[in-house]
């Protein structure tokens, strides 16, 4: 049996009330092939009565060889005698999933058989199906994604959407029958980079072919930027908190390139790799192109042109022309410049930015907007770490949000402050929160114009 006990509070200073809420969930395992949910809530909403839910969800798992299926019943009801029961069946028949069965309310009684089909070609089916006091084919959609289609020497991607809706079967004001069509091309450009200055560089990384029994390996290219030959022996590549050293003697000279294979654990396309020379001086760093994808195979210091052009059908009708250009050019110790032009059909711009990027920093503006972002991580360690957003535009508006987490082997601790600021207001958001073991507890302060208008406290035990 697992479960959680919650306490909350909410004093509301403008509206002088207060609300509670205690919560109860239990999660029970009825042997091996049912489970148990169970909830109960007393919510204290101010001035008006105090309401106590109760809400259960049962479901069976029975075995039927390989079919996916199970059985749910699922209730709930209040000291308003509100109540509701549904009651079915979902799981997996010829590659479909559905859901068959029924709501049971006060007044209603609707019987529902939702469906879900993806084809290997990108298509895909979804609706449902209701019965309330007659038919009703509530909604259809059927998908294309991912589509490919060759017009001349370009390869587009077709995507698409029927939404159909009726009513008894007889279309009346309430039917509908809606499509939209978009054709998308997309084609980047690399331009390789070799760094200037002097030093070894990481130039390129290429995934190899797997054999049978080997572990996977990747072939890291470095480049000798020096104006004097440089051994290798002694040097090493950092990732993901594992090293790859160079216990051999290996001469590279000025100018030239040399290729040693690493294990494929070593490199994780979210984190940035590192070449540091026998002294623990790092030499380089390396962070992969935004645009990248890892199972390509290939990535090296480069500049990256990606252009994109979609076209929208709505209706049977042309609706728009979308293109975009975004340009990133790798830069050294793993930092990156980017850029982002969107422009439609219309000649209107819908977005115009520039930005920076490093492992602890990102910088954008928005040209379009006159709005400046930034996400900054001043510390980030084991036990503190440290997070700073901010966002200012042309208009006065700023927004900040400020994050402390401090990790004390067995207590958990964090602090946030959030701000909006307008010409005409100024809102504050303070909280703190505290976990130990299963324990946890969290207070939150909101001002608005110097003055505190809610206090929301909270805790929560699990078990």
């Amino acid at each position: 049996m697992e479960g959680e006990v919650s306490q909350e509070f909410l004093i509301d200073f403008e509206e002088e009330i207060l609300e509670a809420e205690t919560g109860l969930e239990l999660e029970l395992e009825l042997g091996e092939s049912a489970t148990l949910e169970t909830d109960l809530i007393t919510l204290s909403p101010g001035k008006e009565e105090t309401v106590v839910v109760g809400e259960f969800d049962i479901e069976v798992f029975p075995e039927f060889g390989e079919r996916n299926l199970n059985f749910y019943l699922e209730g709930e009801y209040d000291t308003l005698e509100n109540r509701e029961l549904a009651f079915g069946f979902e799981g997996e028949l010829g590659e479909t999933d559905y859901d068959l069965g029924m709501e049971i309310g006060d007044e209603d009684r609707i019987a529902y058989l939702q469906y879900y089909r993806r084809f290997d070609s990108g298509v895909s089916l979804r609706g449902e199906v209701e019965f309330e006091g007659g038919f009703r084919f509530n909604s259809s959609r059927i998908r294309v994604r991912g589509f490919q289609i060759s017009l001349g020497d370009s390869i587009w991607e077709l995507s698409g959407e029927l939404d159909a809706g009726f009513d008894d079967s007889i279309f009346t004001d309430d039917d509908f029958l809606e499509t939209s069509i978009s054709l998308e091309n997309e084609t980047v450009r690399r331009f390789g980079l070799i760094s200037a200055g002097e030093g070894l560089t990481f130039y390129r990384l290429e995934l190899l072919p797997e054999e049978e029994g080997k572990s996977e390996l990747v072939e890291v290219v470095l480049y000798n930027a020096n104006q004097r030959a440089v051994n290798l022996k002694g040097w090493s590549i950092k990732s993901s908190g594992l090293t790859y050293e160079v216990k051999e003697k290996i001469i590279i000279g000025p100018g030239e390139k040399v290729t040693i294979h690493v294990d494929r654990e070593l490199l994780d396309e979210e984190e940035r790799i590192s070449l540091v020379d026998p002294s623990g001086r790092t030499a380089d760093v390396w962070g992969f192109p935004r645009f990248a994808r890892f199972e390509e195979g290939l990535f090296q210091k480069e500049a990256v042109l990606e252009r994109d052009i979609q076209i929208e059908f709505a209706g049977g009708e042309f609706d728009e022309l979308v293109v975009d250009w975004a340009g990133e050019i790798s830069m050294e110790r793993g930092e990156v410049l980017f850029g982002d032009l969107r422009v439609d059909h219309e000649v209107d711009f819908r977005e115009v930015a520039l930005g920076y990027e490093r492992e602890d920093l990102e910088l954008e503006v928005s040209l379009l907007d006159s709005e400046v972002s930034l996400d900054w991580s001043p510390v980030e360690d084991e036990d503190l770490e440290v997070e700073i957003d901010l966002s200012v535009n042309g208009e006065g508006d700023a927004g900040l949000d400020l994050q402390v987490e401090q990790d004390f082997d067995v207590i958990e601790v964090e602090n946030e402050l959030e701000m909006d600021s307008s010409s005409e207001e100024l809102e504050f958001l303070i909280s703190h929160s505290i976990e130990v073991n299963s324990l946890e507890a969290e207070v939150e302060y909101s001002f608005e114009n110097g003055e505190i208008v809610e206090v929301f406290v909270e805790s929560t035990l699990e078990f």
